[in-house]
């Protein structure tokens, strides 16, 4: 493709970027206040969400359509609500503090039917709260001897992918709470992202070192991509 037009601006680095459902609205934040939410179609800004005191580093949209979180730099996680841009639940300092670092800590995800947002926790494990409440429901904690600086869902939402400062790649059952497998790397592995259609995962690392874990579900367990659940509209 052929570049179009800028869409916005900021002062300073932008940290995190994430499109809605649809790709009409693009959520923008980084160590500038406030996150902007850009309307994809015409540029403009239909609102900046104001709360956080240090960089947002994550930004994730409710697929679902109601909900975006975030998460800063001093560890604390803002769930808003789109419709009125109201601040709906604070969590402060429930992940790690990364404090100067933002470069490899920037995720947080919501499950695939929009129920549970995964949040890296503070014990070198991940912690899923509930989507209205916003109240802790479990953990899942393993071998991660450092925190965790990326996660995501399988498609169907019964695995997770987790990757860690300690250079580790474990793959959860999230049923079970328990971790099935794991891969060692050379490199701290900074991005994620499972095959929309079979039983792969696809990894890159922080020197842009990039592969392909084949078959990382047991043929004995159920495929990461079936029984994919019903979503939200935006």
């Amino acid at each position: 493709g052929e570049f179009e037009t800028n869409i916005t601006r900021f002062t300073l680095p932008i940290r995190s970027l994430a499109f809605n459902k649809k790709g009409s609205m693009l959520a923008a934040a980084g160590d500038d206040e406030g996150i902007k939410l850009i309307n994809t179609v015409d540029g403009s800004i239909a609102r900046v969400l104001k709360g956080h005191k240090g960089p947002v580093t994550g930004l994730a949209f409710d697929p679902n359509g109601e909900y975006l979180a975030s998460l800063d730099s001093n560890g604390t996680v803002i769930i808003w609500e789109l419709h009125s841009g109201k601040n709906l639940h604070n969590l402060k300092g429930i992940a790690p503090d990364t404090g100067l670092d933002v470069s490899t800590m920037n995720v947080l995800c919501w499950s695939p039917d929009g129920e549970t947002l995964a949040i890296p926790g503070l014990r070198n494990d991940v912690v899923m709260y509930d989507r209205d409440t916003a109240e802790k429901l479990f953990s899942l904690r393993g071998d991660h001897n450092q925190p965790i600086c990326f996660l995501c869902w399988s498609p169907n939402g019964k695995y997770m992918a987790t990757s860690g400062l300690d250079k580790q790649i474990l793959i959860w059952d999230v049923d079970r709470k328990q971790d099935i497998d794991r891969q060692k790397f050379d490199e701290i592995v900074c991005c994620m992202a499972w095959k929309p259609i079979g039983n792969a995962l696809s990894v890159i690392d922080v020197i842009g070192k990039y592969g392909i874990w084949d078959n990382v579900i047991p043929s004995s367990m159920k495929s990461p991509t079936e029984d994919i659940p019903m979503q939200g509209k935006n």
